[in-house]
C-alpha cells in the first residue's frame, strides 16, 4: 500500500514525537518539515528531510497529501485554512485554536471533514489497554490530575512555554477528551472552573474543574507548579478504584498492577497509536464540540 505523504509544520518540542511516529509508520511518510526558525532544521532528526520556513513553498515542492500543524495555537486556523485550500488533509495539535471563533471554524461541517483534532492523551498505552480489557457499568467518579514543571523560580511561566497559552488551554483539551471516553459530555452540569494565574502574564498556572455527568462526579486538577511531570487518571467504578498512570503507562486496580507498557517513550507511543488507529478512536463530532464549549467556558 502506498504511503500517504505528510509534512510537519512547526518543530517545537511536541513535533519530535510526531516525527518519530511518522518515520516508524507503515501508513505515512514524513516528506518535509517547516519552521520559522531555521536553526531547528539542524536537528539530526530532520537532517534528511526537505526544510522550509514557508509551508506554502514546502507544499509546492514536495506535494504532500496531508499536513500536521504543531505550531502555537494562535496560528492554527490561518495555516489550516491555507492547507485545506491546497487540497491537504490537516491534523491539528490540541488546542484547535486559542479563540472561540477559531475553534468554531474547525467545527464547521466543511472544515470538520478536512481537519482532524489530535488530543493525544486518549491514545496512551494505558488508556487503550483499559478500554479494551475493562468493562465498566457504573462510574461514581473520575479524577484527573495533570502536573508539569512549567514555572521559573520567580513563579512566572517559562519563556518556552508561554506560547501554550496557560495550563487550561494546553492541558484542558486532553483532560476533557479523556473524560469523553467514559461519560457523555453533553450531560455535564454543575460546572465550576477556577484558575490561579501568574502575576506577569495572567495566564492560568493552576486550574480546578468540577462537574457532574448524570451521576458521575468529574474532577480535573491541572498544575504547572510542580517539580516533575505527572499524569494520573483515577476512576472509581463498580466498587473498585482504577488508577491509569500515564507517566508510567500503567493500570492498577485497588493497588494491584494489571498492565504496564514496555514502550520507552510515552508521548511517541501516543502519536504512534494515533497514526496507527486513525480514523478510529477519534472523539465524535458532538464530543469534540462539547470539549471546546467547556474549554471556552473555562476561559470566561
Amino acid at each position: 500500500m502506498e504511503k500517504l505523504r505528510v509534512i510537519l509544520i512547526g518543530l517545537g518540542q511536541i513535533a519530535r514525537h510526531h516525527a518519530q511516529a511518522l518515520m516508524a509508520s507503515d501508513r505515512y511518510e514524513l516528506c518535509g518539515v517547516c519552521d520559522l526558525n531555521r536553526e531547528r532544521a539542524a536537528d539530526l532528526l530532520y537532517a534528511d528531510l526537505p526544510f522550509s520556513t514557508d509551508f506554502d513553498e514546502l507544499i509546492s515542492s514536495v506535494c504532500p497529501d496531508a499536513a500536521v500543524i504543531a505550531t502555537p495555537p494562535q496560528s492554527h486556523v490561518q495555516i489550516a485554512k491555507r492547507c485545506v485550500q491546497r487540497g491537504l488533509h490537516v491534523f491539528v495539535e490540541k488546542p484547535l485554536s486559542d479563540s472561540a471563533d477559531g475553534c468554531e471554524w474547525f467545527l464547521t461541517t466543511e472544515a470538520a471533514s478536512k481537519c482532524t483534532a489530535i488530543c493525544h492523551s486518549i491514545y496512551g498505552e494505558e488508556v487503550l489497554w483499559f478500554e479494551q480489557n475493562i468493562r465498566l457499568s457504573s462510574i461514581d467518579q473520575i479524577y484527573i490530575q495533570l502536573s508539569d514543571p512549567y514555572l521559573s523560580a520567580d513563579g512566572s511561566i517559562l519563556a518556552d512555554r508561554l506560547s501554550l497559552g496557560g495550563a487550561w488551554l494546553d492541558s484542558g483539551p486532553n483532560a476533557l477528551a479523556l473524560l469523553s471516553r467514559f461519560v457523555n459530555l453533553t450531560t455535564v452540569s454543575k460546572v465550576s472552573i477556577c484558575h490561579e494565574k501568574d502575576t506577569l502574564t495572567c495566564l492560568p498556572v493552576k486550574t480546578v474543574f468540577r462537574a457532574m455527568a448524570d451521576t458521575t462526579a468529574l474532577s480535573i486538577d491541572i498544575r504547572w507548579t510542580t517539580d516533575t511531570g505527572s499524569k494520573q487518571y483515577l476512576i472509581q467504578a463498580d466498587g473498585h478504584e482504577y488508577l491509569l498512570d500515564s507517566s508510567l503507562q500503567a493500570v492498577c486496580c485497588d493497588g494491584k498492577l494489571l498492565f504496564q507498557s514496555a514502550e520507552p517513550d510515552r508521548l511517541t507511543a501516543h502519536y504512534s497509536n494515533f497514526y496507527r488507529l486513525y480514523p478510529q478512536h477519534q472523539p465524535t463530532e458532538q464530543a469534540l464540540r462539547s470539549i471546546y464549549e467547556l474549554l471556552e467556558k473555562g476561559k470566561n
